[in-house]
């Protein structure tokens, strides 16, 4: 199916766009319980065309559009795929798509962002290098197409690639009005939830004295066990698939495999990051960070010094 062979009910124009790990999901989730703001389900990445090849369920015209069916009279109609910001091709998709969009961009440290990204893709069973030390050793080969997980998609697992911020940002500024583009910075999420919720809802020009909970999102996450989410929820034998099947409607299995899966997952504080590491991800991202610093006006070299 085309774009032309089945038409939106309603086009969105709020696309938060990431970065990963810098609070979209709990802006997602806020932004979602307000009247006036339909928020889709989470992460489409309909737009990132050199990430998702035409063979992935994101890809679909058909099911990109129904992610939207549940639309009424909401004034914001927005979706959330933090790979947005990393994809090449997403800015001037998006803009081709609703030129009258608003894009909204989450910021963190980047230093913070890595070891986070990091643990999060060996919960998703996307980083077979589990040590950053080595997942980060292998950034060169995989930046060439080697040594990749699975598929180009993962290459979000090239880590200091993936939080070069600057020119990230810079697509989007480039492709849309400047009061079109909001950025937050995790920091200020951190520290003052509400008043970070309220500015974002003045630049959505919706009501910004809704209460809409503000609780933590997203912790770190790690599997209990690796054996039990692949035997029950990623690569379950044919038999017992069959099986599942056969007793029960899709609605009951996604719901199955989500109760599994919240069961074996664990919430622990993760590791601090080893100071040599650290030290050495500040040499190699300070040139970034100090031209986002400029693009954005707002100075971040605390993020590196």
């Amino acid at each position: 199916m085309t774009e032309t062979d089945i038409k939106m009910k309603r086009k969105p124009n709020l696309f938060l766009v990431g970065a990963a790990k810098s609070g979209t999901t709990a802006m997602d989730t806020y932004l979602a319980r307000h009247p006036d703001v339909f928020m889709a389900i989470k992460e489409p990445h309909y737009f990132a065309t050199d990430l998702l090849d035409e063979s992935r369920p994101g890809r679909q015209w058909e099911r990109y559009c129904r992610i939207f069916a549940p639309v009424e009279d909401q004034k914001v109609v927005g979706e959330s795929s933090v790979f947005y910001l990393y994809s090449k091709e997403a800015a001037q998709n998006i803009r081709a798509f609703n030129p009258d969009a608003k894009i909204l961009i989450h910021l963190r440290n980047p230093i913070e962002v890595i070891p986070s990204h990091h643990s999060q893709n060996i919960f998703e069973n996307n980083e077979p290098l589990e040590d950053l030390r080595e997942a980060l050793a292998a950034e060169e080969d995989r930046l060439q197409g080697n040594r990749l997980p699975n598929h180009v998609w993962n290459k979000v697992t090239c880590y200091r690639d993936f939080v070069h911020f600057h020119d990230q940002v810079k697509r989007f500024m480039d492709e849309f009005p400047r009061e079109q583009v909001k950025i937050n910075f995790f920091d200020d999420l951190k520290k003052d939830t509400r008043e970070v919720f309220r500015d974002t809802c003045r630049f959505l020009e919706i009501d910004p004295e809704f209460d809409a909970g503000f609780e933590v999102m997203n912790p770190n996450k790690k599997m209990r066990s690796k054996k039990a989410m692949d035997l029950f929820v990623r690569k379950p034998p044919a038999w017992l698939s069959a099986i599942a099947k056969t007793i029960m409607p899709l609605e009951s299995r996604t719901a199955l495999k989500a109760k599994i899966k919240e069961m074996n997952t664990a919430k622990p504080k993760r590791d601090a990051l080893p100071e040599d590491i650290r030290e050495a991800l500040k040499r190699d991202l300070a040139e970034d960070v100090e031209k986002l610093s400029h693009l954005v006006d707002r100075d971040l070299m605390h993020w590196v010094a």
